[in-house]
């Protein structure tokens, strides 16, 4: 009888144990984080005449607070506050420098673009781009979403 009681003990010592074991390594659901692209929408674009001139685009430059992948809401004028659970895959900037290159190339009115992360070929014409501010704010109701302030 008393073997039985030590055994039945010990056999409950490792269930416990490997109920341990298995919820150790496990993360509650709730915090793991949505990652987000940003995208543009291309619209229909009618064929351009071409200029013949090749247009550099530069790496996007962020305000400060902006050049992170959290995403930034606003409660209060000029505090940023980052959502917890979600974030976007890469900086806004990083984000931002192939849509440009790849909108500005679909409008067919350069003979090439070309993004200054990859290329050292001299160009034509170069833009520069600061994102300014992409944030929601809650300081109406309802909240506003603001699309990318930019700077040319």
């Amino acid at each position: 009888m008393m073997l039985k009681r030590k055994q039945l003990h010990s056999q409950g010592r490792f269930f416990v144990l490997l109920l341990l074991l298995l919820t150790a390594n496990s993360v509650p659901a709730d915090t793991f984080k949505r990652s987000y692209l940003l995208d543009i929408p291309l619209p229909t674009i009618p064929p351009a005449n071409p200029t013949g001139k090749t247009l550099l685009v530069s790496m996007p430059k962020a305000a400060p607070g902006f050049d992170t992948p959290g995403q930034v809401y606003i409660r209060t004028a000029y505090q940023l506050e980052y959502y917890s659970k979600s974030q976007w895959v890469d900086t806004p900037a990083r984000m931002l420098l192939p849509l440009l290159v790849h909108r500005l190339e679909v409008t067919g009115q350069f003979q090439a673009v070309l993004s200054a992360t990859t290329s050292t070929i001299a160009s034509d014409l170069r833009l520069d781009t600061e994102i300014v501010r992409l944030q929601q704010e809650f300081l109406t109701y309802p909240s506003q979403v603001f699309p990318i302030s930019y700077r040319q």
